[in-house]
């Protein structure tokens, strides 16, 4: 449940910011390491199984998969 908060969350708080930024604000809204946010957010990662991504960097855009 937690991650599926997360998610959303990430869809309404980070268009226009890449993986690696998103997981440093992830870990600052949500507690966690800044790296271990980022793995998740990258292919196979838990936070990445609940959305999709298109583009990146400035162009990134976030939705659920779900």
């Amino acid at each position: 449940m937690a991650n599926a908060s997360i998610a959303k969350w990430i869809v309404d708080n980070c268009q226009g910011v890449g993986v690696n930024e998103t997981g440093r604000r992830v870990a600052k809204k949500f507690g966690g390491e800044g790296n271990s946010r980022i793995t998740s957010l990258k292919p196979r990662g838990s936070l990445r199984s609940l959305l999709k991504i298109a583009g990146e960097g400035d162009n990134t855009v976030w939705k659920l998969s779900r």
